[in-house]
């Protein structure tokens, strides 16, 4: 499906009060308001094998819109798509979706939120997602933004994003995230939490690889953190370093934070030396390629 361009919703594919089923669909170069690539409305529609690209939304959801619908999709790719609000790459609200084995790439917002991925009170499942070299040019979370909700993220990577002020990696507000064995690397956000940014809520992160970002973690608004077998090394920020707590309260185990500048921890007590907590440099085999996906972390 290809050069599409319409002034309603669902440049490529819409869907309202129906459950399709999409497999080795592509695409491309569509336009539209809301879902420039694919409008999903009160659906349950299961997809594989997608494919999305080239495509512009005026308003929310450049590859994906999703409004009150549960999809489940898998092996997809968005690479390239822009809204000019929320959403470079989905946008869903009320729609607890199931993402899997998918990449969203070079997708930005021009105004909004969220450059790969926007979950207003969607409770979603993601895993094994890659996110890269997303970018929100004048507002929050280059690679995820989640407002009142809570994603449960796994086996996923958040590499190369940017954002103009806050979370160029990840940016949750008001909203209880899960996260393990995600890998955090090279983000930045020009404000705070280059890598993460945690507004309010539940938080535990287990597993995990913070790394190169231009600074870690920033938590604030009496956020909670529970953080066990993570890695927190070499984020660098003139006032952010590793994790930095505004208000924050942090419950720590066997963490290593290690060369993060200024310092590991920032605004909460530091707990290395106790409770398995190390700042030792991990020894990564590679991290010199300029495209993170390709460093070595082992």
């Amino acid at each position: 499906i290809s050069d599409s361009a319409i002034t309603g919703n669902g440049g490529g594919i819409y869907v309202s009060n129906g459950d399709p089923q999409f497999e080795d669909v592509q695409i491309s170069l569509c336009n539209a308001q809301f879902g420039a690539g694919i409008y999903l409305e009160q659906s349950s529609a299961v997809m594989s094998g997608m494919l999305i690209l080239d495509v512009t939304a005026q308003q929310q959801g450049g590859g994906i819109f999703v409004d009150g619908s549960d999809p489940i999709i898998e092996d997809l790719t968005i690479g390239n798509a822009m809204a000019m609000a929320d959403g470079g790459g989905i946008f869903a609200e009320d729609s607890p979706l199931t993402l899997q084995y998918s990449e969203i790439n070079a997708c930005s917002t021009n105004g909004g939120d969220g450059g790969g991925i926007y979950l207003l009170r969607s409770d979603a499942q993601l895993s094994n997602v890659v996110v890269a070299d997303c970018e929100s040019t004048t507002m929050l979370g280059g690679g995820l933004v989640a407002m009142n909700a809570s994603p449960v993220v796994s086996n996923s990577v958040f590499a190369g994003n940017h954002a103009t002020t806050d979370g160029g990696g990840i940016y949750l507000a008001g909203s209880d995230g899960w996260f393990d064995a995600v890998k955090v690397l090279d983000n930045e956000g020009t404000a705070a939490g280059g890598g993460m940014h945690l507004d309010g809520g539940t938080h535990s992160l287990y597993n995990m690889v913070i790394h190169g970002n231009s600074s870690g973690i920033y938590a604030r608004g009496n956020a909670s953190l529970t953080m066990a077998n993570c890695s927190i090394t070499s984020n660098d920020m003139a006032t952010d370093g590793g994790l930095t707590c505004n208000g924050c309260t942090l419950m720590a185990t066997n963490n290593n934070a290690f060369a993060n500048m200024p310092a590991n921890y920032s605004g909460v007590f530091d707990p290395t030396g106790s409770d398995g907590n190390i700042a030792e440099n991990p020894l990564y085999l590679s991290t010199a390629s300029s495209n993170a996906l390709d460093w070595d972390l082992h």
